[in-house]
């Protein structure tokens, strides 16, 4: 019996993760000036951000925070190497739309 290709019993963040091209989104953003005065927090690990921050419900910083937080060991899989602090947080979301 082989294994099967779909996304049988993966979680919907990482089947979003999956189907995403870094290069093509930080292209993108540099393109519209998303990526003026980035240092580390580019595009694409802004977008991981907000879409696990919509596929949790929250709706604040301060809970995208504490959950990125408690996951600490898992972000480093996903391509996130720090957790994001709210500063950062605020301030990609004001320079980016």
């Amino acid at each position: 019996m082989t294994k099967s290709s779909n996304f049988f019993g993966q979680p919907i963040y990482g089947q979003l993760i999956k189907s995403l091209d870094r290069a093509k989104i930080v292209e993108f953003s540099r393109k519209h000036g998303g990526e003026r005065y980035v240092k580390s927090f580019d595009g694409y690990t802004h977008l991981l951000t907000m879409l696990y921050a919509v596929i949790q419900r929250f709706d604040s910083l301060r809970e995208i925070e504490t959950s990125m937080t408690a996951e600490v060991r898992k972000l480093h899989h996903i391509g996130i190497d720090t957790v994001p602090r709210r500063s950062t947080l605020s301030d990609a979301n004001a320079r980016r739309s």
